[in-house]
């Protein structure tokens, strides 16, 4: 976080608004009543160092460690303090600096599955309500890319919005825009889909729909796919660190190296409002979920699997299934289905390894293991980021 973004004039002319402007309402203060009552001061987290954390609190800018008891009392990682959450801080009685003593529960989750653990979850943002899927329409465009980083957006319970940035590079082939368009349409759902271009700022009003005072929005999406520059068009200053073309691969370099949270000013592009810039996410793994989210994002396979002759259809050899007659007729892609096929598999793999972990560690503990909804591997030896 940088005091690029904190000015004395705002923070002492417009304090109060400026707390507000961090998405702090009524109901945010409804749960941080009993804390409050402790002597505790709200704050939100900027930005995660290791060992420590860069926070904002109606003083401005601070920095807080975690408190230890805090740190053992968790049973995951996924528990400790990220970029987005609101957290209660109290200064130590020995040094006077900050320390986190609690993690408000979080509106929303943005999380994957840690890559190379068996179950462990990674949250990526914690209260965001717009999750931007950045995708470039260069040689990093995927379809199938879109679709993860939209089902974990819905199990967020934040709203998806795809961004096709790049769009300037189709100027003379707009056919092969519309085509790209419609191939993301496909798998979109009720997700809007804007094509824009970040660096030549084409497209970019349309954001002014999302982003407003109080809102926090985050970009993600692949190295390389113009969400830095995307920062720094809504904020109209260099915030953010960009990097050129790869000349190898013809895409982004990857520049952003962590989660940071940047407070857009009253008279930037948007108004106001809340931005997450994110290193690029290579691997979208599916965690371990009871939402139905997997099955909204495939909602027209889960339609066509409910018209199946039977039940226990398994879309191979059985007589009057729908899914092969969908394939065959060209209503439904190949494509779509085997990922949909990919993505139920790695879900059901990722539930029974949590099951499986959970009940050794009920029966280590000599009871059963209660059941949360979001819920990662036991163990108190985390990693960093």
């Amino acid at each position: 976080m940088r005091a690029a973004y904190l000015t004395e004039d705002v923070l002492l002319t417009h304090r109060n608004l400026f707390f507000e402007n961090l998405g702090w309402d009524a109901r945010w203060e409804s749960e941080f009543a009993p804390w409050a009552k402790q002597g505790a001061t709200p704050a939100r987290v900027a930005v995660r160092h290791k060992g420590q954390y860069a926070v904002l609190t109606e003083e401005g800018e601070a920095v807080a460690r975690i408190k230890k008891i805090l740190m053992h009392q968790a049973e995951s990682e996924a528990e400790l303090p990220v970029v987005g959450d609101w957290v209660a801080l109290s200064k130590h009685e020995h040094d006077n600096e900050w320390r986190i003593q609690a993690v408000l529960a979080r509106r929303t989750c943005l999380m994957r599955k840690r890559k190379g653990t068996v179950s462990e979850h990674q949250v990526l943002a914690a209260n965001v309500d717009v999750v931007f899927v950045v995708m470039g329409l260069d040689d990093d465009f995927n379809v199938r890319r879109i679709e993860r980083f939209l089902v974990i957006t819905r199990e967020s319970g934040a709203q998806p919005v795809i961004l096709l940035n790049k769009a300037d590079l189709f100027a003379d082939e707009p056919e092969l825009l519309e085509t790209s368009v419609a191939e993301v349409a496909e798998v979109a759902g009720d997700a809007p889909i804007h094509a824009i271009s970040a660096e030549h700022s084409l497209g970019l009003g349309v954001l002014r729909k999302y982003i407003a005072p109080g809102r926090t929005v985050v970009f993600a999406g692949s190295s390389g796919t113009g969400k830095s520059t995307l920062v720094n068009a809504l904020a109209q200053d260099e915030l953010q660190a960009t990097g050129g073309l790869n000349e190898s691969t013809g895409r982004g370099r990857h520049t952003t190296t962590q989660r940071e949270m940047i407070l857009l000013e009253p008279g930037s592009f948007c108004g106001g409002g809340i931005v997450i810039d994110s290193p690029g996410v290579r691997e979208v793994q599916l965690a371990a979920s009871e939402d139905d989210a997997l099955d909204e994002a495939f909602r027209e396979v889960e339609e066509l699997a409910a018209r199946c002759r039977f039940s226990d259809c398994t879309h191979e050899e059985e007589p009057g299934c729908a899914i092969r007659e969908a394939i065959e007729s060209g209503e439904l892609e190949p494509s779509r289905f085997d990922s949909y096929l990919r993505l139920q598999d790695e879900r059901a793999e990722a539930d029974r390894r949590r099951a499986a972990i959970m009940d050794r560690e009920g029966r280590k503990r000599g009871r059963p293991h209660r059941k949360s909804r979001r819920e990662g591997k036991k163990g108190r030896h985390f990693k960093s980021d």
